[in-house]
């Protein structure tokens, strides 16, 4: 999960940068576009998965480990 999560941010922060240039006029839409829809694409594959994992962590009773925690045991 915090796999997943690391790269939706790393999109979301390129996908801001992209959208930075068009707004700036340093890079034209016909240019950027391809990219976008790469990483949209990608974007909502990893939200699939991540709702595919989060269900099956309920249905099987799994919950997240809090590192924290684990620290303060370890």
């Amino acid at each position: 999960m915090d796999v997943i999560n690391a790269e939706l941010r790393g999109i979301s922060v390129r996908l801001s940068r992209l959208y930075d240039a068009l707004e700036t006029g340093k890079l034209e839409l016909d240019d950027l576009a391809p990219k976008i829809k790469e990483l949209k694409a990608r974007q909502d594959e990893l939200g699939k998965a991540r709702v595919e994992i989060e269900a099956e962590m309920i249905a099987l009773g799994v919950e997240q480990v809090d590192v924290a925690i684990v620290k303060t045991y370890a």
